[in-house]
């Protein structure tokens, strides 16, 4: 049983390290918080990054053909930034999201 676990994972290893590899690395898109909240952004209802007033963080995004919802929650966990950009949208605004 354990030489049946260790050929497969031999054998997918190379299979999944190309795909890695293969698959494209991605755009940054940095968000910036123009307020005078340190906010929480998350991406679809994951979470992106927390940002200080005034700062920007750059993560990178692989392309979708799904619009992504981009939303913003200071300390009490408030919304105060909620919009959905298409990958056009993004690519428009040069890749900045400006949280205002």
């Amino acid at each position: 049983m354990m030489r049946r676990v260790a050929l497969i994972a031999l054998i997918l290893a190379p299979v999944i390290l190309f795909a890695s590899c293969a698959t494209p690395r991605g755009q940054p898109v940095t968000y910036r918080n123009e307020t005078r909240l340190t906010l929480t952004v998350t991406n679809d209802d994951f979470l992106l990054t927390t940002l200080a007033p005034g700062q920007s963080r750059s993560i990178t995004t692989k392309e979708s053909l799904l619009p992504d919802r981009v939303r913003a929650y200071d300390d009490r966990n408030a919304l105060v930034f909620d919009q959905t950009f298409t990958w056009e949208e993004l690519k428009a605004a040069r890749f900045l999201v400006v949280i205002k």
